[in-house]
Parts: C-alpha cells; sequence; structure tokens
C-alpha cells in the first residue's frame, strides 16, 4: 500500500501512536486467515479480496466508531462468499449493537413486519415496501448485503432482512408499509442494547404449530398428533450426543403407532450432522447404510480454534511436539488436513488446549457410543415400513444441508425450499482485537456438486407466502395431509 508523503503525514497528524493498531493488525490477521484456509477462494475472489482489503485497511487507521469497525470485518469476510462465515465482537466487552423495537421477515420475495413492541400501531404481516423512502430490495442491496457472506436465493435475501434489524444506537430509520392499500410510514430508531433485545415480550405473528395438538415438548423436539398415523416431529437442533437418548427413550415410543413420519428441520439451528444420519437411521432401521455420496467421516467431528493448531502442540514446557498427543489425535489430523508442522497459527494458554484435546478424544468415543445405541436402538423396536417426509428451508443450513443430503440418499422425500448451503467443518479463530470469527474449512460435495450457496434442492418446492403465515397455513403440511404427491 502506497500513499503520498504528504497526504500521509497531514492523516497522520491527530492520531495517537496506539490508536486503532490492534484493529489494523486484526483486519491483516483475518485476511491472512481467509487467504490460508479458505475452500471457496479463485481467482474473482481472490482479487476481490484483495481489492477490499486494501479499501478497508486505509479506513480503518482512523475510525473510531466501534460499530463501523466491526462492519469493516464483516465486509471483508463476506467477499469469501462462505454461508457458514461469521464475525463474533470482543468478548466481555459493552456491545456497539443497537436493535429495533420490530422484527422483519422474508417470504417468497417479499418483506413483512413479523414482531413489534405494543406501541407500534402498523399491522403484523404487513408488507415492508421501502426503505428510507427507497425501494426495499434496492435499500438492502447498495446497504446491507456487503455484510452477507450466504449467497443462496432466498437465504441471501433473508440473511439481509436480518442483518437490518442491529446498527449503532440512536441511528434513525424509516419504513413505509402497505396497509389496506396504502403507504404507512414508521420512524424508527435502533435503541434497545443487544444484551436486553432477549428479554423484551415482542407482540409476534403465531407460529403454524402452535394451534396444532402438541404432545412432547423439549429444548430439541416438539412431538405432534395431527391426524390418525400420522406424527410431526421438529428437530430444533443437532448440537449434543444426549439428543439420541432423548430420541430413542421419549420420542420413539410415541411414534409407534404412527405409520407417517413428518420431520421438520425448517427452524433446526445445526450443529453435529452425524446426529442427524443416526436419527435417520433409526427411523428407516437401515443401521448399516453409509453414503457413498458425501464424505460422512468428515461430518463426525467438527473443528475447533486449537484442532486448527493441532501440529503446533507442546508439551508441558511448550518446547517440543508431543508425539504421543499427536499420535492420539492423528485421525482429527486427517480429517482437517489442515496441518502445517512447526506452525503456531493462533495463540492458546497450554491448559486450555489440554482440555479442548481431552474433550475431542471424549467426543470421539461417544461417536463409537452412538453407533452401539443405534443399533441397540433399531433392533429393539424393529422400526421399518415408516413413509418419512422431511420439511426443508433456505433458513436451515449447516448440518441440515448434510441431513438432506442423507435424506436423498435413503429416498427420503424432501419438501419445501433449497436448504440454506452453508455447510462444511469449520475452523474458529480469534484476532488481536478479542474478536473472532468463523469460516468453512473445507468444502462438501454431494454427488460431485458443491452445496455452498446452492444448498440441497427438495423433491417439491413449496414457499410461504405472507399470507399463508400471517393465517398460520402450513402448505408443506397441507400438501403431506392431502397426499398430493
Amino acid at each position: 500500500m502506497y500513499l503520498g508523503c504528504s497526504d500521509t503525514d497531514a492523516a497522520l497528524e491527530g492520531l495517537k501512536p496506539d490508536q486503532n493498531k490492534k484493529h489494523i493488525i486484526s483486519l491483516a490477521e483475518l485476511y491472512s486467515y481467509i487467504k490460508e484456509y479458505s475452500p471457496f477462494l479463485n481467482d474473482a475472489i481472490l482479487n476481490n479480496l484483495n481489492e477490499k482489503y486494501f479499501e478497508l485497511s486505509n479506513k480503518i487507521m482512523y475510525e473510531s466508531d466501534k460499530y463501523k469497525i466491526y462492519t469493516y470485518f464483516e465486509e471483508l469476510l463476506a467477499v469469501i462468499n462462505d454461508g457458514h462465515a461469521a464475525v463474533f465482537y470482543e468478548q466481555g466487552s459493552k456491545s456497539p449493537f443497537y436493535f429495533l423495537p420490530v422484527g422483519l421477515d422474508y417470504a417468497d420475495g417479499k418483506y413483512y413486519l413479523l414482531y413489534k413492541e405494543n406501541n407500534i400501531k402498523i399491522p403484523l404481516g404487513s408488507e415492508l415496501i421501502k426503505i428510507n423512502d427507497e425501494d426495499v430490495k434496492k435499500y438492502l442491496l447498495n446497504n446491507i448485503a456487503k455484510y452477507i457472506p450466504v449467497k443462496t436465493p432466498h437465504a441471501f435475501e433473508n440473511s439481509m432482512i436480518k442483518r437490518l434489524l442491529y446498527s449503532s444506537q440512536n441511528k434513525k430509520i424509516k419504513f413505509t408499509f402497505k396497509v389496506d392499500k396504502n403507504e404507512v410510514n414508521l420512524e424508527l430508531k435502533y435503541s434497545i442494547p443487544s444484551e436486553k433485545i432477549g428479554n423484551i415480550k415482542f407482540n409476534k405473528i403465531p407460529d403454524y404449530y402452535d394451534k396444532l395438538n402438541r404432545i412432547y415438548s423439549s429444548r430439541n423436539f416438539s412431538i405432534y398428533s395431527i391426524k390418525e398415523k400420522y406424527a410431526l416431529i421438529q428437530i430444533h437442533n443437532f448440537f449434543d450426543y444426549h439428543i439420541i437418548d432423548e430420541f430413542i427413550e421419549k420420542i420413539i415410543p410415541l411414534l409407534e403407532n404412527s405409520d407417517r413420519l413428518i420431520l421438520d428441520i425448517r427452524k433446526n439451528t445445526g450443529g453435529n450432522s452425524n446426529i442427524g444420519f443416526v436419527i435417520l437411521k433409526i427411523l428407516t432401521g437401515k443401521t448399516e447404510t453409509e453414503i457413498p455420496s458425501i464424505n460422512i467421516k468428515n461430518f463426525q467431528r467438527r473443528l475447533t480454534p486449537f484442532l486448527i493448531t493441532l501440529t503446533a502442540i507442546k508439551d508441558k514446557n511448550l518446547k517440543t511436539l508431543n508425539n504421543d498427543t499427536l499420535t492420539k489425535l492423528n485421525s482429527f489430523i486427517n480429517d482437517g488436513r489442515l496441518m502445517k508442522t512447526h506452525q503456531l497459527l493462533m495463540p492458546s494458554e497450554e491448559d486450555e488446549v489440554l482440555q479442548e484435546i481431552n474433550r475431542l478424544l471424549m467426543q470421539s468415543n461417544e461417536v463409537e457410543e452412538l453407533e452401539k445405541k443405534l443399533i441397540s436402538a433399531a433392533n429393539k423396536y424393529k422400526i421399518e415400513n415408516k413413509d418419512i417426509t422431511v420439511f426443508t428451508s433456505y433458513k436451515s443450513g449447516s448440518a441440515c444441508d448434510d441431513f438432506a443430503c442423507f435424506c436423498k440418499e435413503l429416498n427420503i422425500r424432501l419438501i419445501g425450499t433449497n436448504t440454506k448451503g452453508a455447510t462444511g467443518n469449520i475452523g474458529i479463530f480469534k484476532l488481536t482485537n478479542n474478536f473472532s470469527f468463523v469460516i468453512s474449512l473445507q468444502k462438501t460435495m454431494y454427488k460431485d456438486m458443491e452445496i455452498n450457496n446452492k444448498g440441497v434442492s427438495p423433491d417439491i418446492f413449496i414457499m410461504d407466502t405472507i399470507e399463508d403465515i400471517k393465517n398460520q397455513n402450513d402448505p408443506c403440511l397441507n400438501l403431506v395431509l392431502k397426499g398430493h404427491f
């Protein structure tokens, strides 16, 4: 980067020696990590990355606004089009993010009011047509798209409207809604601190399932009895191996009299893909099934900040590589293919590293226990000949992308939209300024097709409309109950 002497001197004249030093270093670190690890770089993306880095490295030198500094990291990371990518503000410090007293959402090419504080008179479900007197789509593309890493159709549009919901304190914004064929304006401020947003009870459009007969509920599953011989299972996440215990002990007994099962992953927050595969194996009774079209082994472990640096893990004196440790962790090293001998890419305290190693080894043992539970459950319940349908959405990716691949291989029907298209083992890196970020470390391929920014397509494509959402009408569920496929 070259600057004219006179311009440089003038610009630096009022700058304190250490001002923004950590942010400047951290932006360079982010740039380097992306070039080192991102599996999505090609000539065009690399050129854009270089140009964006030099643009932002100039801006960040003299920026004092904490929110704007954060957005520079978002912008740089979004260039690589990695749906898994995200930046996290420094942990333990006061967040610069403030939220609006309304929530907006996306459906079938349009945006609408999802929730609001009680004093706001605009009806829920009203279509948003303008932002700051500009067409809503044009505004989002001009002002928000630069922060959005995922490019899968519909997932991209949905992510933009969610990103619009927070900004810097007291920033003003004007919305124009369509209400009874009239245009109604609503001027708001970003006034709710991020630490308080979760405690506010907003007035919200009721969910589809609020009117159904729920017979079981937990943080992992909700079960609904919707019609004779039908059962609907919402799977909320794939986070923890203990989910399988709950599924075997609590869920399966509720399904014995149901011939038709509906699995809904449209609001699933992701997690460990192997858990989803085990659930499908139990439900189909195909305990020996393997998936040749995708690399299941790589789905069984999620990379961590410490896993990325395993070749640099030293003995307790941090002087030499511990060969015994590396031997024990050989399977993880092979999965990641990221190890570069004697290269420490991210600092970590020794005790934290050793704790993480222990946790990963325990997780490896848990995979073996999982297989035992799978076979035991399949033998005990003899589940087979169930007609299974899975509901998919552009809002759910990661393990949900993989879950949809598993369904394709097992000939399980998919109804809904393409999945989010954001999967692959991830790495989490900490930067000098205490920001951290996530990127994918591997491409995930299904039958030689890249899932990133495409998603897994359903057998029957159905998308909700705003009217469906306002009226608690689920077109996917209606189709299954009517048997129209």
